[in-house]
């Protein structure tokens, strides 16, 4: 298997080399360059490597969109923590000087590169350029909104 990318958010199963193990669940995000999918489940997640791939059966019929597997994943905030978490982020990327930009979806894009969602931690940002990440995410850390792990 070279990637799962065309097939986020399609329920899947997967057999792993290992053993006789089997992954079941949503396709929820691709990193191709690490060639690893994070496969969205009842409770959490599991991260799958393209090496363990034996074989993969995707059910064409059970779509479920990004935003839907985020909410299943990240739990329920209340608005004024958002807001806090929010507000601890432009400071932190204010202070270390990069480039913001506060998108009218609520969305913050950081250095033209790097988008971070609600609810505003490390585990809500996605680039396709690893070196941007890394940095934002250092940022956010020192900033304390890394504290979670993300799943």
């Amino acid at each position: 298997v070279d990637t799962l990318g065309a097939w986020r958010g399609y329920r899947v199963a997967i057999r792993l080399a290992a053993g006789n193990d089997s992954v079941r669940g949503y396709v929820y995000a691709v990193d191709d360059d690490r060639r690893v999918s994070l496969i969205a489940q009842e409770k959490g997640a599991t991260l799958v490597f393209m090496e363990q791939i034996v074989d993969i059966q995707v059910d064409k019929n059970e779509y479920v969109t990004i935003e839907e597997l985020r909410k299943r994943l990240v739990p329920e905030r209340s608005t004024a923590s958002v807001e806090e978490n929010r507000e601890k982020l432009l400071r932190a990327l204010r202070e270390a000087k990069l480039p913001i930009e506060e998108l009218s979806n609520g969305d913050v894009e950081v250095a033209g590169s790097v988008r971070v969602h609600s609810p505003y931690t490390v585990c809500d940002c996605e680039s396709s350029v690893p070196a941007a990440l890394a940095r934002v995410t250092t940022v956010m850390r020192g900033g304390a909104l890394g504290e979670r792990t993300c799943t």
